[in-house]
């Protein structure tokens, strides 16, 4: 799968100024969103079959397989009583962004409906190490096959660099995400402090080998983004800071 993507960043004082901006564009009013999000490391690459005939021949030698980033994402609902109840987990990969480009921001993903194995996988230490988790707190919005993002991290105010430590929050094991209860989010203090939105848009092809409808998207993100000017700097920023491999594990 493809997906194109902008991004811009407000401050905390202009979130109701774009909301209503967004709403006027889109014609919509905001959805809001909970997620959960866990990453994971890869300390092993997963073993790749190979043939009696290739393992006879004598073989150049072969640079290290590449350890990436993965996430599992879980959707948080709230109920009337004011308790949180998590949804079945996401697993979610994403590849380096494109180089050269400068209008947006294009890369490979595979998301999907998390199995089993892939839980178990996840938490097998040879293959992976829990890095962090953290709550996005959003308001969403969709135009045509646009779909923007105002969200905010959140993470447990003792949390972060333990991950090789246990420890809880309200009865949740902040050290195995998968097997714990939901965070509450309100348990969890702002990462940036400002209070400040991150702001994604993006467009998603499922046939990324397809030209035709890899160009209409293209054409439809930056047609908003035309939209948007004026009121809301859409960018591709530095592909570098969405790298999603390990380099130090």
């Amino acid at each position: 799968m493809r997906e194109y993507l902008l991004y811009s960043q407000i401050p905390r004082a202009r979130e109701i100024q774009v909301l209503s901006i967004l709403a006027g564009v889109t014609g919509s009013q905001p959805v809001p969103a909970w997620q959960q999000v866990a990453i994971y490391g890869q300390t092993k690459a997963p073993d790749a079959a190979v043939s009696k005939k290739i393992q006879a021949k004598q073989q150049a030698p072969k640079q290290a397989p590449q350890l990436n980033y993965h996430k599992l994402i879980r959707d948080i609902h709230f109920r009337e009583s004011g308790e949180a109840e998590a949804g079945p987990w996401t697993f979610r990969a994403e590849a380096l962004p494109d180089p050269g480009l400068t209008d947006y921001i294009a890369r490979n993903y595979d998301e999907h409906s998390a199995t089993e194995d892939e839980l178990q996988r996840l938490r097998q230490p040879d293959l992976y190490q829990f890095r962090r988790q953290f709550i996005t707190e959003a308001n969403r919005f969709v135009h045509n096959n646009v779909v923007t993002r105002l969200y905010r991290m959140r993470q447990a105010p003792d949390s972060q660099g333990k991950s090789s430590q246990v420890f809880r929050m309200h009865g949740a094991d902040l050290s195995d995400p998968i097997s714990s209860t939901v965070l509450f989010p309100k348990d969890q203090k702002l990462i940036d402090p400002s209070g400040s939105w991150i702001i994604e848009t993006s467009i998603r092809v499922e046939d990324g080998n397809n030209s035709n409808l890899t160009d209409k998207a293209k054409q439809e993100l930056l047609a908003f983004k035309e939209t948007m000017d004026g009121a809301l700097d859409l960018i591709a920023p530095d592909r570098l800071a969405l790298d999603s491999r390990v380099k130090n594990i």
